[in-house]
């Protein structure tokens, strides 16, 4: 499982080497949600890990399932883990350098990139641990496919002066920063998700930090969107006010359409679906309704019907939910629709209801009831995944079973599932927990082919994992041998 760099998969998770903490080992966890390019898919999909820092000076970045990513050795226990989702990153970026008398950085750093010294990459720290003189600095979300730097310099750590992206060998944006680190006059800025295939960019002004005036924004040497920002005495940092045309982070064939007054969205929102950046096309969108407090637009909400986009929508993953919206809140039938991209048949897989609590006239609040049918955030034509039971006041009750369908077969395969089990609090509240004997897919489930078929059996303790919990594979090819065993976890702690 890894970023997909070339039509080949980068397998930065070394499934051989399966780690499960035990509770006296950890000193701090954080868990994690990156994003991950499936090529066949032709989108980006979620992977959740965890970064743990331990009492043996070492900072583990491990899967959800266990398997290592990453195992860093730090210097000071001060030291926050590295907060970067980026896995590919993590996995094979490395920077090298000296540390002062206070576990502080100083002099010369370098970085390498799987093992190789990368030209020109690094600077100085002074020995006070700050970043000094002239940088050439990776980005946050430097990767196989997208590998910008940028060059500037530094003073006591803040950015001063000229900065520029550099992006193979070429410039591509960049501005100045003041004496005080803040951004000002003209600037081209980088997409948080730059890389090769959505080359985003922000063209506009900046003063004293803060947006100003017109911003475009392009694709290349193309526009694509933008809109403008108002700034007063009241609203210093600029606000989006107007009609603004904004691509979607992921994906910039997605474009959304409408209206800002006081930098909150009003009235309706369209989404479009623009293949291979020509025709458009009406994918989504609703309507808007704006809250007000002392002139000023303080909320905006959604209201009426709603036609939204599957996290993973591209042209060959239509899939939008479709439903209605009262004060914000979805209430009533929900339904998930699903395109198939060879026949075009609109067919409804899955979905369920809402209700809601009112206190007078408002909702304040809604959840899922009764049955429901859900798909996976990995969910593909090439790969099918749905979860299907019973909610009692938005949490889940019984039994969940889960199903697999790939793309040239007409029924859905039981492959997973198990019990939950529902405790009432004194306060009437519901819990819900994980009890028993649980077969759980991995991740990225998918076709066996892009993306590996993984499961892991085992049982579940008041909603944790206990004991031998066996990890399974599936080979495409091999389909009537069904899953093979090719390695387990043991899950220490209380049983």
């Amino acid at each position: 499982m890894g970023i997909i760099c070339q039509g080949q998969a980068l397998d930065i998770i070394q499934k051989n080497n399966l780690y499960t903490p035990s509770e006296t080992q950890i000193n701090q966890q954080e868990n994690i949600i990156s994003v991950i390019w499936d090529s066949k898919g032709e989108r980006f999909v979620k992977i959740r890990f965890n970064i743990i820092k331990n009492e043996n000076k070492e900072i583990k970045y491990v899967e959800a399932d266990g398997a290592f990513v990453k195992i860093n050795q730090f210097k000071d226990y001060s030291v926050r883990p590295e907060k970067t989702r980026n896995l590919e990153y993590i996995q094979n970026c490395k920077w090298i350098g000296q540390y002062g008398e206070k576990l502080q950085k100083i002099a010369k750093w370098t970085a390498t990139w799987k093992g190789q010294k990368m030209e020109g990459v690094g600077g100085y720290y002074s020995n006070d641990g700050l970043k000094e003189s002239f940088w050439n600095d990776l980005l946050e979300n430097y990767w196989s496919r997208g590998q910008v730097q940028s060059y500037g310099e530094y003073f006591k750590n803040k950015k001063i002066g000229p900065w520029i992206y550099i992006y193979f060998k070429n410039k591509i944006g960049g501005g100045y920063y003041n004496a005080k680190g803040q951004r000002n006059g003209k600037w081209i800025v980088l997409s948080d998700k730059f890389w090769d295939c959505d080359q985003i960019t922000y063209h506009g002004e900046y003063k004293n930090g803060n947006k100003i005036g017109r911003w475009d924004i392009y694709l290349e040497k193309k526009i694509i969107g933008g809109g403008q920002y108002y700034q007063n005495q009241r609203n210093k940092n600029g606000i989006k006010i107007g009609r603004w045309i904004v691509p979607n982070d992921w994906q910039s064939q997605i474009i959304y359409d409408g209206i800002y007054e006081g930098g909150t969205k009003v009235g309706r929102w369209d989404i479009w679906y623009q293949k291979n950046y020509e025709d458009k096309q009406l994918v989504g969108g609703g309507q808007y309704d704006e809250k007000q407090q002392d002139g000023q637009f303080t909320e905006s909400i959604k209201i009426g019907k709603w036609t939204e986009l599957f996290e993973g929508f591209c042209k060959s993953n239509f899939v939008t939910y479709i439903g209605e919206y009262r004060n914000g809140k979805k209430v009533g039938r929900w339904d998930i629709f699903y395109i198939d991209s060879w026949t075009k048949n609109i067919n409804i897989i899955g979905g369920g209801l809402y209700d809601f609590k009112k206190e007078g006239d408002e909702i304040v609040n809604s959840y899922k009831i009764g049955r429901w049918i859900e798909i996976t955030d990995c969910f593909c034509c090439y790969g099918q995944v749905f979860y299907c039971g019973n909610y009692l006041d938005g949490k889940k009750i019984g039994k969940w079973a889960i199903y697999f369908k790939d793309e040239w077969k007409k029924e859905k395969q039981l492959i997973g599932g198990g019990i939950y089990k529902v405790d009432q609090e004194d306060d009437n509240t519901i819990n819900s927990n994980k009890i028993g004997y649980w077969i759980e897919l991995g991740d990225n489930f998918g076709d066996g082919i892009g993306q590996e078929q993984i499961i892991f059996t085992g049982e579940y303790k008041n909603d944790k994992k206990f004991g031998i919990w066996d990890v399974m594979k599936r080979d495409k090819f091999k389909m009537e041998a069904g899953f093979q065993k090719i390695q387990y976890i043991e899950i220490k702690g209380e049983n």
